[in-house]
């Protein structure tokens, strides 16, 4: 009697065939996707997460600001075409102060273009007229020049209808004098304006 013989011996290939065929596609897939994924990763060496995005350009940890700027000018010098405005007499710090007793009444910080009739400053006051104005900065309400004769206006009190004024005349390039008034008191005084020079160390 013969026994008929069982054909799961071809079977078995063709079922494990279909098995590794599935399991070569899922891994063609998977090996396509991390591909992909790592592609998203390396381009540029950033990942494509939008939360950077917002940042401007050059930002970031290498902030390359204008921080230097200023050592850049010193370094290389102003531009080609930029046209430069030499100092006026008046530019640089003064020292006013009331001729009786040399008593310091105000330092000013003036900026001056050569050629013009007015310029523009700060000033710290000193003791004078009262000592509670002493250390009080602010910038000079105005200052103008006719010829040899300066007026320098501030106010370092908190009151509107206030104002010191320096009326003054030129006795060198580094000297003024003149008189100080101020608005809300009734007494003239001698004063004079000058240059402060500092060594350059």
């Amino acid at each position: 009697m013969k026994h008929r013989q069982k054909k799961t011996n071809r079977l078995v290939p063709r079922r494990a065939h279909s098995v590794l065929s599935v399991l070569a596609a899922a891994l063609m897939v998977l090996a396509f996707t991390v591909g992909c994924d790592g592609q998203e990763v390396t381009v540029g060496g950033n990942s494509n997460d939008q939360s950077n995005n917002d940042d401007p350009p050059n930002s970031g940890s290498n902030n390359h600001s204008h921080e230097h700027d200023e050592e850049y000018f010193e370094a290389h010098g102003p531009d080609d075409d930029m046209e430069l405005i030499p100092a006026g007499e008046l530019q640089g710090t003064w020292r006013a102060a009331f001729v009786e007793g040399d008593r310091p009444l105000a330092y000013f910080d003036i900026f001056h273009d050569e050629g013009e009739s007015e310029a523009s400053g700060d000033f710290t006051q000193g003791l004078v007229p009262h000592d509670f104005y002493d250390g009080t900065t602010g910038s000079l309400d105005s200052v103008v020049i006719d010829g040899d004769q300066v007026e320098v206006n501030w106010n370092p009190t908190d009151q509107d209808v206030e104002m010191f004024t320096l009326t003054l005349e030129r006795d060198d390039d580094e000297t003024y004098t003149g008189t100080f008034e101020a608005a809300q008191y009734p007494n003239t005084y001698e004063a004079e304006m000058t240059l402060q020079v500092f060594d350059d160390e």
